[in-house]
């Protein structure tokens, strides 16, 4: 909520002093002559009555600012746990500087210039201020009916476009999201740096379906939203992440029939997160989808260019389906990695990774495909592990431009099979590999 907008016009005037003294005027009436509850109606009559000169219409109360661990650092600028005179005048005082040409006004008013301007003004009624008004309540949890300038300046704001509403956090705006709404994050605009969400998501059965959640602008830019070090929990009909540099991060579906989609997505490795992975994926239903699209990963530590480290790393059930394609795959120690599942791994540029694609477990009767990729400059092109016997499925690696890897390397598999030696498009023989 706007905190201290009381009249909601996205500006802390003097309307909103005298609308925080019409509060307190009445909520300080003797308990047998004060409205119980204390409705926005109540106070805007007794606002009409004391400044008529200063018409606004009142949208939300002194008493409508939520905690923040308990604590009311919005309204209660004394911190005393009450909302008294001592805070109309507190805020008072900050409109007072805050009115200031701009030649005079300190920038920022701090909570020391505040507390001079108190001092001076209401000796009689000492108080030390411990908070200053805020024009929006940083909050992780947004007002159950979010208005349209919910959050609007908050740094790292949430966007629903669908429904033009404002939210403190992701999991803020997806709880009170409709299905199919599109959440956009907020995005650096300066095209130097990145607004981070280190911020845990839960889309399970009781959120809205078909959500999309869209950084705006990292696949242009390479600058934007990123979410970094956060565990992705998707129980819903499907969700999609666009646009953003995902770090470190835990996906996990646990809906059957649901499909989750990285698209146009930038994935990088974190040292700091503690993790040797880019992205880690868990399909743990059966019949669920990921599908990773027209993205980037790049796995070299940013501090080391030279470094390769963890890429995509994916788990999933035998009757899952992953879908890897039209992405460009680099500096990855293991750039991919699928594990007990079917997959579609297709017109993908992997280059300078030590392994691109990790095939482990494959379930009986499933049929992988890679086709039509490009590897270069990669010392093992593909790694199957664990081929069951009698998989009664073949594994397609046709029409793949292997690049510069060794014959002998560009392949390997349980039987350690020799590959085709062209460096161009091949029709590899894809039936060698059935066990």
């Amino acid at each position: 909520m706007a905190c201290n907008d009381f009249n909601n016009d996205g500006s802390l005037s003097i309307e909103d002093v005298y609308i925080y003294y019409a509060w307190y005027s009445v909520n300080s009436l003797p308990p047998f002559l004060r409205p119980n509850p204390i409705t926005v109606a109540v106070v805007q009559a007794k606002y009409d009555t004391l400044f008529p000169n200063k018409p606004t219409t009142i949208s939300s109360l002194p008493t409508d600012a939520p905690l923040r661990n308990g604590v009311n650092y919005y309204t209660d600028y004394n911190n005393d746990g009450n909302l008294s005179i001592e805070d109309v005048y507190t805020f008072y005082a900050w409109q007072s500087v805050n009115s200031l040409p701009p030649f005079l006004r300190p920038n920022p008013i701090t909570v020391a210039d505040v507390q001079a301007k108190y001092d001076t003004l209401f000796p009689s009624k000492p108080t030390t201020i411990v908070y200053i008004p805020e024009l929006v309540c940083i909050t992780p949890t947004p007002t159950p009916t979010p208005t349209p300038t919910h959050c609007y300046n908050h740094p790292d704001f949430v966007f629903n476009q669908t429904q033009g509403t404002y939210h403190c956090s992701i999991q803020g705006a997806i709880d009170v999201a409709d299905d199919g709404d599109h959440l956009k994050l907020s995005a650096d605009t300066t095209g130097t740096t990145y607004i981070t969400y280190e911020q845990n998501i839960l889309l399970d059965a009781s959120k809205p379906k078909n959500l999309t959640i869209d950084g705006q602008n990292i696949y242009q830019s390479g600058y934007g939203s990123m979410i970094k070090g956060s565990n992705i929990s998707v129980d819903s009909n499907a969700a999609t992440l666009i646009n953003l540099e995902l770090s470190g991060c835990n996906i996990t579906c646990t809906s059957t029939l649901s499909t989750t989609t990285i698209e146009r997505c930038y994935m990088v490795y974190s040292q700091d997160i503690g993790t040797n992975y880019s992205v880690n994926v868990n399909l743990t239903n059966p019949d669920s989808t990921f599908i990773m699209t027209r993205s980037t990963l790049d796995s070299r530590l940013k501090t080391d260019p030279l470094s390769t480290s963890g890429g995509v790393n994916i788990d999933t059930t035998s009757e899952s389906i992953v879908i890897i394609s039209d992405n460009e795959i680099h500096n990855s120690q293991e750039a991919i990695t699928i594990t007990n599942g079917d997959c579609l791994i297709d017109n993908n540029d992997f280059f300078n990774n030590n392994l691109d694609i990790h095939l482990k477990d494959i379930p009986k009767g499933v049929m992988p495909s890679i086709r039509q990729n490009k590897f270069a400059s990669t010392p093992t092109a593909v790694k199957i592990t664990s081929l069951p016997t009698l998989a009664h499925g073949l594994v397609d690696m046709s029409y793949n431009y292997w690049g510069s890897a060794t014959p002998t390397g560009r392949i390997d598999t349980p039987k350690n099979l020799p590959a085709d030696t062209s460096p161009y498009y091949t029709g590899y023989n894809k039936s060698t590999l059935q066990a």
